[in-house]
């Protein structure tokens, strides 16, 4: 005999926390096309030209290779933490990262 605990079980939060990872990825795939960066651009290509060797924080900014309104603002764990992303365009790679993260934010807070 199952004991009731009145919390959701873990399959009803992934498929519910899913859903949201879904909807927010394709929003902001969609919204992408409105910008030429993103914030996590930034990340996405510092992480980028650290794979290939590069000094992110000399790469990207106003004018520079990756022109963006600010200088890399982010540590070199956030660059590695990015950097499987790194082989897919921009824009999916952004598309993904907010996947995942509302993935994790859903399912954590479902609990």
């Amino acid at each position: 005999m199952a004991v009731e605990t009145g919390l959701p079980e873990r399959r009803s939060r992934a498929v519910f926390a899913l859903i949201i990872a879904i909807a927010a990825a394709t929003f902001t795939y969609l919204q992408f096309a409105r910008r030429d960066h993103s914030d996590f651009g930034m990340v996405w290509y510092g992480a980028r030209a650290l794979m290939a060797g590069m000094d992110p924080y000399s790469q990207i900014g106003p004018g520079k290779a990756f022109d963006y309104e600010w200088s890399l603002i982010y540590p070199v764990p956030a660059l590695v933490l990015v950097s499987p992303l790194s082989w897919m365009s921009e824009q999916y790679a952004t598309a993904v990262f907010v996947g995942v993260s509302c993935f994790l934010l859903a399912y954590g807070i479902t609990r």
